[in-house]
């Protein structure tokens, strides 16, 4: 999970916090660098705050979800590009916070066989009376982490003619359980 700082004005005694993000594949393995655009997936962003001014604070979290191409491509805030989710803060609770960034099959697009994404969640803070407050945090992926949108098949990366698929109708007729493998699905 990849761990940013919440920047805030004043003395961090007073109030600090951390934010942090991970991508999961619905039904699949958790967490995920690759996903693929033909099913549903989700970003859950995991926050807390403490601090003296923790239980004094009112308002709403405003979070935001980005997916920046690294190189050609199209750049996507989710869950809409004019939206932002509203979380409100719950200055009795114990400071942590929870939200799944759900994004539906389909609703990111690749125009070229693979565009690989950074993801960028930001949070940001509205006081009671709607007004920005004095801090937000965000928390990116790393290049080694980055997230890559694959189309639905990796299949449809490998021309028909590719002599790879002569490769692959060989391996799929070994009967490797046979051969002494004995992790085979």
């Amino acid at each position: 999970m990849t761990t940013g700082l919440f920047e805030i004005s004043g003395d961090p005694e007073l109030l600090k916090g951390t934010i942090q993000a991970q991508v999961f594949e619905v039904g699949g393995k958790a967490p995920t660098n690759v996903i693929r655009t033909d099913q549903d997936w989700f970003v859950r962003m995991e926050w807390s705050i403490a601090g003296t001014l923790k239980s004094m604070l009112s308002g709403n979290w405003l979070l935001h979800l980005h997916l920046e191409s690294i190189g050609a491509g199209e750049e996507f805030s989710l869950p809409d590009p004019a939206a932002e989710v509203k979380v409100p803060l719950n200055p009795c609770g114990d400071g942590t916070y929870k939200f799944d960034f759900k994004v539906p099959a389909g609703k990111v697009k690749t125009t070229h066989s693979s565009t690989p994404y950074k993801v960028v969640a930001a949070i940001t803070y509205e006081n009671a009376c709607g007004k920005p407050g004095p801090m937000a945090g965000f928390v990116e992926g790393t290049d080694r982490g980055q997230l890559t949108l694959l189309p639905g098949s990796l299949d449809d990366w490998v021309d028909k003619d590719n002599p790879v698929r002569v490769i692959d109708a060989f391996v799929t007729a070994l009967k490797l359980k046979d051969l002494g493998f004995e992790m085979v699905v």
